[in-house]
């Protein structure tokens, strides 16, 4: 089973924030990237694939492939969503999500993340 070490929400997906900073902050053997337009759309998948650094796998899912995704590694795993929604259904089936405040989050906003879980 998958070591979640981090969670993020972020229309943007992957991109140089992604890349350049939280991986090196939490460095992780997989990044698992919920979504159910980019898993059922190969092309654009590999486009995101190709902003990963060599080295850190890449996994890009509906929502439905998630917990079985999880189940079936190992590795220690960034799961990234577009929003809030897609976090609480994937809650909903079974995938453990715990929630942290990360020092860049006011609570403000961390406390109305909580509310919607």
């Amino acid at each position: 089973m998958a070591e979640i070490k981090l969670v993020r929400v972020d229309y943007r997906l992957i991109h140089g924030q992604v890349v350049a900073r939280w991986l090196k902050v939490c460095p992780v053997r997989r990044i698992v990237l919920v979504d159910d337009v980019l898993g059922n759309d190969e092309f654009m998948s590999d486009i995101y694939k190709m902003a990963v650094p060599k080295g850190t796998d890449v996994d890009i899912v509906t929502i439905d492939k998630t917990k079985e995704v999880l189940d079936n590694t190992d590795d220690t795993v960034f799961l990234i969503s577009k929003d809030i929604e897609t976090c609480l259904k994937l809650v909903e089936k079974g995938v453990e999500i715990t929630v942290q405040p990360m020092p860049e989050i006011s609570a403000l906003s961390f406390d109305a993340v909580k509310r919607k879980m």
